[in-house]
């Protein structure tokens, strides 16, 4: 349980702020592999169809980690009731018209009270 609750980083970079499913915390260490594989082949002057290759694979990961994670935002949204485009201010009350100032109480001039 404690492994849910640690922030996920890839090379040093923070993706998303915890990982709350086993099938995530896979992809990302599959993206942390692949990340390593491909500064090892650079460093090595590997070939470029090699450096390319990995690079695709760790794309495919990516993307694989980027819909899991836009499944479940979809799935909160539905779920606080801000599906089709409505946010939290569509959902509030209508506010009442702005009342008239008054000009029934005459001072000595011609400026409205309030």
């Amino acid at each position: 349980m404690d492994a849910e609750l640690k922030p996920k980083t890839v090379s040093g970079l923070k993706i998303g702020k915890f990982v709350d499913s086993y099938e995530r915390q896979k992809l990302l260490g599959t993206a942390e592999v692949n990340v390593h594989k491909i500064i090892h082949m650079i460093e090595q002057n590997d070939e470029d169809l090699n450096i390319l290759k990995a690079i695709l694979s760790l794309d495919k990961v990516l993307a694989r980690l980027e819909l899991s994670l836009l499944e479940d935002w979809s799935d909160r949204q539905m779920s606080s009731g801000r599906s089709a485009g409505r946010g939290k201010k569509d959902r509030t009350r209508a506010k009442a018209p702005a009342r008239r100032k008054s000009y029934n109480n005459f001072d000595g001039y011609t400026s409205p009270v309030i």
